[in-house]
């Protein structure tokens, strides 16, 4: 089993394919295994790296948590010990936060940034007042309706199994947990607007934690930044829409190497 001591905790990773690197952040109710879709799809042309959060799957977690703060150093740890210089870097939900943090702290190691429906913890009034009216809106909501849209739910009864049995493999930690992620724990708005590094927004049309209006809310915070939207689809776009999140993918990194001139392909 591949795992790595970094910082108080033994994180478990995996890596796949070859080419430039491409490493994944998953959400909160995920693992590793979360980005399957995307591994198979890109293992071909990239050099593949998930791996479990601190306290997610079969990374271990410190008796004491030190939060959110932790998951960027974790993530350079995970890189240095893999000799990765520079990578795209993809988080989700949760895996956002790191992500984004990682990308403010050391531009020079990220290829690229995929933000997939997060505030990434971004402090700023106008984001986390969006995201605050959509959890309120989402309160009382079963979890597989907070993610998922009802037509997943109905026609894709083995990938929800998979789903929750990642849930049940990871530390239950309490629903405050997430609060640096949604009320603007994270980098100031500030912070974000100087970053140089290409990023890429993905958004779902019925994402009940991260409305499509707070990813625009985000582009603009974000000089340069692209958006696009996953129609009729929920939080997990990576998970109910694999092909459009490929393509997505694919199409950016592409457009990012033929901007610096490595040999990234579509």
């Amino acid at each position: 089993m591949p795992t790595v001591a970094v910082n108080g905790v033994d994180l478990y990773y995996r890596v796949d394919g070859d080419g430039p690197a491409v490493v994944f952040c998953h959400g909160r109710a995920s693992t590793h295994l979360s980005w399957c879709h995307q591994v198979v799809a890109l293992r071909d042309r990239y050099t593949c790296v998930t791996y479990d959060i601190r306290g997610f799957g079969r990374s271990t977690e410190e008796q004491h948590e030190p939060g959110f703060a932790a998951h960027s150093d974790d993530l350079e740890a995970l890189l240095d010990h893999l000799g990765i210089d520079r990578a795209f870097v993809v988080g989700q939900s949760m895996g956002g936060f790191g992500a984004l943090q990682f990308a403010l702290r050391s531009p020079q190691r990220v290829l690229g940034l995929v933000l997939t429906s997060t505030p990434a913890g971004v402090n700023d009034d106008a984001l986390m007042a969006l995201v605050r009216a959509a959890q309120e809106r989402a309160a009382g909501m079963p979890m597989t309706e907070r993610v998922f849209r009802p037509q997943f739910i109905e026609t894709q009864p083995v990938m929800l199994y998979i789903w929750r049995a990642q849930q049940d493999a990871s530390t239950p930690y309490p629903r405050s947990f997430l609060d640096p992620l949604w009320y603007g724990g994270g980098p100031s708005a500030e912070a974000v607007q100087r970053l140089a590094v290409p990023t890429l927004i993905l958004a779902a049309e019925y994402d009940n934690s991260v409305p499509v209006a707070a990813a625009r809310r985000l582009q603009e915070l974000l000089p340069g930044s692209r958006l696009q939207v996953a129609a009729d689809c929920g939080h997990c776009i990576y998970w109910e829409r694999p092909d459009f999140y490929n393509r997505a993918l694919l199409d950016f990194f592409a457009e990012v190497g033929a901007m610096v001139g490595g040999p990234v392909t579509p």
